[in-house]
């Protein structure tokens, strides 16, 4: 049913995307030397001067997006008699992989359910903004911090006390079965739903509420592990979180705003607005957008158009007979914190060399693979490949045992992480819920 109604809502959306020449877009366009919205509001991508981590690093010119309003990612939850369901929506956006993808119930920025578009209001708003009775989640997380300056989201899960009967088709419940099914397809369930479900209560994911009991398929022999992993991998998270904080208190970027239209090595075209050599993976580019069921019908507005394919690894492990997973620390520059915990490997970010070396390795097992859209509203064709791989442990170099680098976790303990603010990238987060599809 799932599957149905998805591909339903595909169809019945309508949403279409075409270039649009920036001197034919009516509601963006360079004022103050960053691009904006004629209200002020939304985002606007500025030129940024990038500096560090390192006193001798050079520095990287490069467009970013500068959006401060915390958006709201919210999911409603039924504890029904049969175990959870999951409200779903079928979010229609520009720049997602096949235009509509699964989202939280809820997920919208503060201008757009303060209707700056003119628009219908936010469905469910009602339901998650300031509701504290039945909220099991509610934390910021971070947005991509090589994209973003400094943006997070609301996460949000809300157990509510009956089933809702959904607003419109756009709306759907799904039991926690179909859900995880979910999870392990490619461009099915968005970033934003993704990084809310790894950040609950893993429990939510499972009628009998055990995540990683057996389902009697070949996965099982990892569940069982996975399970020990979470169950008596119980362990402070405390001597993670020093590490991180003690790496934050070090040399951090610092970033200098700039004219968008005269940054070093990017060139202002009407097209678009691209790197002058091939060193970026991105351009700047203006698009025009009809979307029949969304708030809005039709607008314009800009998105960042990556160039290449890009791809992430989660790397798990046995550890004293405990299967641990390697998180690596990931310094990007639009992080208010300079650093959080990413994947093990990631194809856009330095590496250590024996992380380098898992990920060309022919020993490896992947255990699961997905290809994801980033952010459809703000991105298009940015897609990352993203894998759960287990290294067998007389692979693992002595620096990568001793925690250079990043740090081996037990799944009890990358699940309080997960469910800590600020601590897990994006992409970390996108991992884990490709490992809650086992679960």
């Amino acid at each position: 049913m799932l599957d149905s109604w998805l591909a339903r809502s595909r169809a019945e959306a309508g949403l279409s995307v075409s270039p649009l020449a920036w001197s034919e877009n009516r509601e963006w366009g360079l004022r103050e030397g960053r691009l904006q919205h004629h209200t002020g509001r939304y985002f606007s991508v500025c030129g940024v001067a990038v500096h560090g981590p390192a006193p001798d690093a050079p520095v990287r010119f490069m467009p970013m997006i500068e959006q401060p309003e915390i958006g709201q990612l919210a999911f409603l939850v039924w504890p029904g008699p049969d175990g959870p369901q999951w409200l779903l929506q079928a979010k229609a956006e520009p720049g997602s992989t096949g235009h509509v993808q699964i989202g939280p119930t809820v997920q919208a920025t503060l201008s757009n359910y303060g209707r700056v578009h003119g628009g219908e209001p936010t469905a469910y708003l009602d339901q998650v903004l300031d509701r504290e009775d039945g909220c099991v989640t509610r934390l910021l997380q971070s947005e991509q911090g090589s994209r973003f300056m400094g943006k997070f989201n609301m996460n949000v899960v809300r157990l509510v006390p009956e089933r809702i009967e959904p607003a419109r088709p756009e709306w759907f419940w799904a039991d926690a079965r179909a859900l995880r099914q979910a999870l392990a397809g490619s461009f099915v369930v968005n970033t934003d739903a993704r990084s809310v479900i790894a950040s609950t209560d893993w429990s939510l994911l499972c009628a009998d509420g055990q995540p990683f009991a057996p389902r009697g398929d070949r996965w099982d022999g990892l569940r069982s592990e996975l399970s020990l992993s979470l169950h008596r991998g119980a362990r402070s998270t405390r001597p993670v979180l020093d590490a991180l904080q003690a790496r934050r208190g070090g040399q951090g970027f610092r970033l200098v705003t700039c004219p968008l239209d005269a940054l070093p090595g990017w060139r202002c075209a009407d097209q678009a607005i691209t790197a002058i050599d091939d060193g970026a993976d991105f351009e700047v580019c203006s698009v025009a957008v009809s979307a029949p069921r969304r708030e809005c019908p039709a607008w314009h507005q800009p998105l960042l158009r990556s160039t290449r394919l890009q791809a992430c690894r989660l790397f798990l492990t046995r550890r004293d007979d405990v299967m641990c997973a390697f998180l690596a620390y990931s310094d990007e520059p639009g992080f208010g914190t300079a650093c959080e915990l990413g994947p093990s490997w990631q194809s856009d970010r330095l590496n250590p060399e024996w992380v380098t070396a898992w990920a060309g390795s022919d020993g490896v097992t992947v255990w699961a693979s997905i290809d994801q859209s980033d952010e459809g509203g703000r991105f298009l064709d940015s897609v990352m490949r993203y894998e759960i791989c287990e290294l067998d442990a007389a692979d693992v170099e002595a620096d990568a045992l001793a925690g250079q680098g990043g740090h081996w976790v037990s799944l009890a303990q990358l699940q309080a992480l997960c469910a800590t603010g600020g601590v897990l990238t994006n992409e970390a987060r996108s991992l884990v819920s490709l490992l809650l599809s086992l679960a």
